[in-house]
């Protein structure tokens, strides 16, 4: 199955969003990202901006065993799951999945009108945030980390790696 999910943080968005897609690789392998992108707050009152991006991961798991697994990268990376007003709060880390679907394709994010997530699908100045270890990329790509290293990499620059592995 493939899980469609949106990424944000708006707590020292640059390190958090590098490893956001850091623990997600550890916890899932290769990965299609999007490139991070700067948009306001949406439903909520604050003075940060976020940092958001779209990915896409497969597993054998369940939507339940992937919604643990992605709740607890968030508190991993510090946020309170506990608190009521989590949504409300600016956050190190707030994964949701979106869509899970047997096929790959990117246009299921097309489906989503939410500001950020077009922002996401059509960046007009996407981050950099090669100085915290995520390499420079246009557009979707598929995202590993170095065995070896530990450091994020691009994988072939080619977005069926996710697909045949």
């Amino acid at each position: 199955m493939y899980f469609y999910l949106s990424i944000g943080t708006n707590i020292n968005p640059e390190k958090n969003a590098v490893k956001v897609v850091k623990l997600l690789c550890q916890n899932f392998g290769l990965l299609t990202l999007y490139p991070f992108v700067y948009t306001a707050p949406e439903a909520m009152s604050s003075d940060s901006i976020f940092l958001n991006s779209l990915a896409i991961i497969h597993s054998q798991k369940d939507k339940s065993e992937i919604k643990h697994i992605l709740n607890t990268i968030e508190m991993t990376l510090g946020r309170d799951r506990n608190d009521p007003e989590k949504s409300v709060k600016d956050r190190t880390a707030d994964i949701d999945i979106l869509l899970c679907n047997p096929q790959y394709s990117l246009s299921f994010f097309e489906r989503f009108t939410d500001t950020y997530i077009q922002s996401c699908l059509s960046p007009n100045l996407p981050a950099n945030l090669s100085t915290q270890g995520l390499p420079s990329y246009q557009g979707a790509t598929t995202i590993d980390l170095d065995r070896i290293s530990g450091e994020i990499m691009i994988t072939k620059n080619k977005l069926d790696c996710l697909v045949n592995g």
